[in-house]
């Protein structure tokens, strides 16, 4: 049979939604592939790849079945977590960073924005150390989240400032639980 390690990799696989047809394997790596998300438009895939001189980065899919790097990779920060803004021109994400260990939440220009192709850099939206799990507000504005303070994980809220070329945070963020412990 095949090593061990091979039965824990895992693969992206696609169905229709309307009619419960046969799934098929869409992307299968030879690393471990986690949090797929499409497009607003239905066209790209992000997702995260672990790999195993860098840990967990970000990858993107085209519609071709092209795989690309989203961003640079670096053995100091691991990304994850991609989630597209509800018009497809940002990606949001978390970040872990080493030396000291902190975990925050970043936004960079999606493939789909113009600025992706030029000189940018991602925007720190969080800087509490333990944030992940973004999730959008449909009307781009916001961006729910989960983060510990005080060894509980809370559900919080940072209001974006949409205002001029690239979002940013318009204020710290509020929590919206208290000790709920929610992960």
């Amino acid at each position: 049979g095949s090593p061990d390690y091979l039965s824990s990799l895992m693969a992206v696989w696609i169905m229709h939604a309307d009619d419960g047809g046969e799934m098929k394997r869409w992307l299968g790596l030879s690393q471990h592939i986690e949090s797929p998300v499409w497009s607003p438009d239905g066209e790209t895939l992000a997702f995260t790849l672990h790999l195993y001189e860098y840990g967990a980065q970000l990858r993107y899919m085209d519609a071709a079945g092209n795989v690309y790097a989203l961003g640079e990779d670096s053995k100091e920060v691991q990304r994850y977590d991609p989630l597209w803004s509800p018009d497809g021109r940002w990606i949001a994400y978390a970040a872990r960073q080493v030396g000291p260990e902190t975990n925050d939440l970043w936004l960079m220009p999606s493939p789909l924005n113009p600025l992706y192709e030029g000189e940018w850099a991602p925007v720190r939206l969080t800087q509490m150390g333990t944030a992940r799990g973004p999730a959008w507000s449909p009307d781009g504005t916001q961006i729910a989240f989960v983060a510990a303070e005080n060894g509980a994980f809370d559900v919080w809220l940072l209001d974006l400032d949409t205002s001029g070329a690239v979002p940013r945070p318009a204020g710290s963020p509020a929590r919206l639980t208290n000790g709920g412990d929610v992960d």
